[in-house]
């Protein structure tokens, strides 16, 4: 027989199934592409959360500070202290704290605070915006 072992035909192993597939499991990458997926997917989408938390306390930040302009731009041209507070309330949202000051200038400052779900931690978020109060001129005099 040459040398040959007699299970041995044209180079084929005959070993059992089992010992043949934990070689090739063992030899390969699969499930590889799994297991780091499985790792990196919380951390993904962990990042996207905390990407869209600060997006919209970005987005409301800004319409406080606008709802602050507003309100001083109206106090300044001679609105009441309430209108003033409506308009503030129209753009910052119902929650939001108004507090006016002022003797020559106006303040306003707002806060509210900011929390993407109801429940969960948020951020307290503030403006606030001064004008000077506008004078009627001199009747009779350059405008």
């Amino acid at each position: 027989m040459c040398g040959r072992k007699p299970n041995a035909v044209a180079g084929r192993d005959y070993r059992p199934a089992t010992a043949v597939y934990l070689k090739r499991a063992a030899d390969s990458d699969t499930g590889t592409v799994t297991a780091e997926t499985a790792l990196v997917l919380p951390v993904v989408v962990l990042l996207l959360a905390a990407l869209a938390f600060a997006a919209g306390a970005f987005a409301a930040q800004g319409r406080l500070q606008v709802a602050a302009r507003d309100a001083a731009r109206e106090l300044a041209r001679g609105e009441s202290p309430a209108r003033a507070e409506q308009i503030a309330a129209q753009t910052a949202g119902p929650d939001s704290r108004v507090k006016i000051s002022g003797g020559e200038s106006v303040t306003v400052h707002i806060s509210r605070e900011y929390a993407p779900l109801k429940g969960w931690p948020g951020l307290r978020l503030d403006a606030s915006a001064t004008a000077l109060r506008e004078t009627a001129p001199p009747p009779g005099g350059a405008p």
